[in-house]
């Protein structure tokens, strides 16, 4: 670029061009952030090209949507015959009972592993409890509840203190680790997709 050698001119060409950087330093995101959403890019290009991977036939999940709440599928004589049925068409969340059944069934039917979904850290009603305690006490080398853990409102600058959630202390047995429990949290990108899952161990969330 040549620049003028009057004074004049040439005080006006820098400052125009201190005020072009500086809209360019406001307008582009920091250089990590530029970099990470490349190296996504390329990593998610190459993932959708390698194809997608075949189903893993011995897994299965089962979810609870409007049809499992209301039994709109199930004929309303086949609901009336089964106590069980019955409490799955009551307001959500169910009797713990429910979930015992379902961890017997699931059991007996052959699954090697069942993953509770659901957070069980506060009391039901005390038959409802105990059913599960004892469906869990049954299949306890299958089974696995949920746990998370959140920032907590006491941190102090520069520390990392997590409040951990767990199951009651009911459903987790007499020792220590006699049930296993997972966390349910996930890291989330910039662009809200989930990549990659961190592992922490117990002792340092509750540390």
């Amino acid at each position: 670029l040549a620049i003028s050698r009057k004074p004049a001119v040439r005080k006006a060409v820098v400052a125009l061009l201190g005020g072009v950087s500086v809209l360019l330093v406001i307008a582009i995101p920091p250089g990590p952030s530029l970099l990470h959403k490349a190296e996504t890019s390329v990593a998610d290009s190459i993932i959708r090209k390698s194809g997608n991977r075949p189903e893993r036939q011995d897994l299965v999940l089962l979810g609870i949507d409007d049809a499992s709440q209301s039994g709109s599928d199930l004929d309303p004589a086949v609901i009336a015959a089964d106590s069980l049925l019955q409490k799955m068409t009551q307001r959500f969340p169910w009797d713990r009972s429910v979930w015992a059944a379902a961890i017997d069934r699931l059991a007996d039917a052959g699954a090697r592993l069942i993953a509770i979904d659901l957070i069980l850290s506060e009391p039901s009603s005390p038959e409802g409890d105990q059913a599960l305690a004892d469906a869990i006490a049954r299949h306890r080398d299958k089974v696995v509840l949920a746990s998370a853990f959140s920032p907590s409102a006491a941190n102090l600058v520069g520390q990392d203190k997590f409040t951990l959630t767990e199951p009651l202390a009911d459903f987790f047995g007499p020792g220590p680790d006699d049930t296993r429990c997972g966390f349910t949290n996930f890291d989330r990108d910039e662009d809200g997709v989930v990549r990659a899952v961190g592992r922490a161990p117990h002792s340092f969330l509750c540390g």
